[in-house]
């Protein structure tokens, strides 16, 4: 679909582009207005774009500006940049879909469906009737690789795991895989054990794993008091929660 993966595809090459000609960022190539249309709708979000951007490129494409007034010039016919943005789009986008949309352009028989078969990873396409069938109706669809019947939720199961295996939290986890204590433990070892166990609490499920990834993690090193904890009790394990709730030593609780 053009307006999924034009915009992507534009911001891509702008980057590959800057690889060899930094002053491109600062005017990048003009884009078609239906393009421009969803680069502004995700501008006009600004958490949102940043995190996006910041993700998929890095600072490069943070400095990029949207080219409002360029573009008002482009459609006024007083631009000429229009040769530039014409021969941008032609030498670097999808092959088949032209900078300037036209009735015969978008019929319906021509626009095709791109996705990935999440077994093969082979890129697939289908036309709207059927694409539209795959994703709003739970249509299956044989890949022609594989042969593997899948329907829209398998590939966008597929889809988040790979943006899962390539973001941040996914190295964090593997680089802290070989120290003694994961992130997680680390966040959790200076909330109370009884906190975590609390059944009264809202997620009791998540806080019983908290509570044995604190019970894990802790050393026996620590110091025994806590800002967390006013009434302390002296240990010389490791740090427990007040008397009052406490009958034994924390290091033979299991």
């Amino acid at each position: 679909m053009r307006w999924r993966d034009a915009p992507p595809a534009y911001m891509d090459s702008v980057v590959k582009a800057a690889a060899t000609d930094a002053s491109i960022l600062e005017n990048p190539p003009l884009l078609p207005l239906d393009v421009a249309l969803v680069w502004l709708a995700h501008v006009l979000s600004p958490v949102c774009y940043a995190d996006d951007m910041g993700r998929r490129y890095g600072p490069t494409m943070m400095i990029v500006t949207f080219p409002l007034m360029r573009l008002a010039k482009m459609l006024s016919g007083n631009n000429e940049d229009v040769a530039t943005a014409h021969a941008f789009w032609m030498a670097n986008l999808p092959g088949g879909q032209p900078f300037d949309l036209t009735p015969a352009n978008i019929e319906e028989s021509k626009v095709m469906g791109a996705f990935v078969c999440p077994l093969c990873e082979t890129k697939l396409s289908l036309a709207t009737v059927e694409y539209a069938a795959f994703r709003l109706h739970k249509q299956t669809h044989m890949c022609a690789s594989c042969t593997m019947e899948f329907t829209a939720e398998h590939a966008a199961v597929h889809r988040f795991l790979t943006i899962v295996k390539r973001g941040t939290l996914a190295a964090i986890a593997v680089r802290n895989s070989t120290q003694r204590r994961s992130c997680l433990q680390v966040r959790t070892a200076t909330i109370p054990p009884t906190l975590l166990r609390s059944s009264t609490q809202p997620f009791g499920p998540c806080m019983s794993r908290l509570s044995r990834l604190w019970r894990q993690g802790m050393s026996c090193s620590r110091p025994s008091t806590s800002p967390l904890r006013p009434r302390p009790r002296t240990c010389s394990c490791r740090p427990a929660t007040s008397v009052s709730s406490v009958s034994s030593c924390a290091c033979t609780r299991t």
